[in-house]
């Protein structure tokens, strides 16, 4: 099989003229290679084999392939490939070793003085930032609830661990570079400690009861005792003995999902937790009614 057909397939469809070059072909046979009709070109060096499917993917491993040699996808792109919820197929991005930044033929390129092998992986064949760059990179262009938002979700979903994103930070937090100071306070802000909420309904009751002057509670909680493990829950207040669950857009819709939930309860309820349920039509509707609920479960446990 052509060699230049093999890498287009590992390749979304497309290769480089520099990787053409490199297998032994010359610009001239670069040339007849488009004017065949076998392969079309797609712009600044790069040519697609005719037949493969136009997706997201292909567009994206051009971009890299035509911004050259160490190039990776970064940024949003980089945070859509990782799977970061809340990031789709914007335009593309792209990051090279300090070059000059600005329009590349598929979307923006930007440039770094520093991008170590370390802060870059492969993502469904595509070179791509690291979790923990593509965060701080995040830092420097979209806005900072959504940064923070990308954070948690990162830790939560352990994308990344807590020590690798401080790493990323002392070695990119120089004076100057375009997001540092604000990622160095989303960092400070949770410490090594932190368990950052597992999803945006948790961030919401966090923010509610934050809003309306209560503490916040321990997250992610396993109940029970050594000998018999009862389950985690979304909330606790301990010293009150309250458990507070969020039940999401999408919650346990299974018949067995709600029965093993009311089984769960039933026994907390038995060891003498008070159990509260909130939702989020609740919270974004109108969360008085709720907040009501749980002063009375706080200051009755308290009393």
């Amino acid at each position: 099989m052509d060699c230049l057909r093999g890498l287009a397939e590992r390749q979304h469809g497309v290769v480089s003229c520099a990787q053409a070059l490199a297998a032994g072909r010359t610009k001239s046979a670069w040339r007849h290679l488009v004017a065949s009709g076998d392969w079309a070109p797609m712009g600044r060096g790069v040519m697609r084999l005719v037949g493969t499917k136009h997706t997201h993917h292909q567009l994206v491993m051009a971009a890299v392939l035509a911004a050259g040699p160490s190039a990776v996808a970064s940024h949003r792109t980089a945070a859509w490939l990782l799977g970061f919820p809340g990031f789709g197929t914007w335009r593309t991005e792209v990051c090279r070793p300090a070059t000059r930044s600005g329009r590349g033929a598929f979307g923006d390129v930007h440039r770094s003085g520093l991008l170590p092998p370390d802060h870059t992986t492969v993502i469904d064949g595509i070179a791509c930032t690291t979790a923990a760059r593509t965060l701080f990179d995040l830092a420097g262009s979209v806005p900072p609830q959504r940064c923070a938002r990308a954070l948690d979700n990162a830790l939560s979903s352990r994308a990344v661990s807590f020590p690798v994103v401080v790493a990323v930070l002392l070695a990119l937090g120089q004076q100057g570079r375009p997001g540092t100071q604000l990622f160095r306070e989303l960092v400070d802000a949770r410490g090594p400690r932190y368990v950052a909420p597992a999803s945006e309904l948790e961030a919401l009751v966090l923010g509610v009861l934050a809003a309306n002057g209560l503490l916040a509670p321990a997250r992610q909680v396993d109940l029970g005792s050594d000998a018999e493990w009862i389950g985690r829950v979304d909330f606790c207040f301990r010293e009150q003995g309250v458990v507070l669950e969020a039940d999401g857009l999408r919650y346990h819709s299974s018949l067995l999902d709600q029965q093993a939930d009311r089984q769960r309860q039933a026994r907390l309820e038995a060891e003498g937790w008070r159990v509260l349920r909130v939702t989020w039509h609740e919270l974004v509707g109108d969360p008085i009614p709720f907040l009501d609920r749980l002063r009375d479960a706080l200051a009755a446990r308290a009393a």
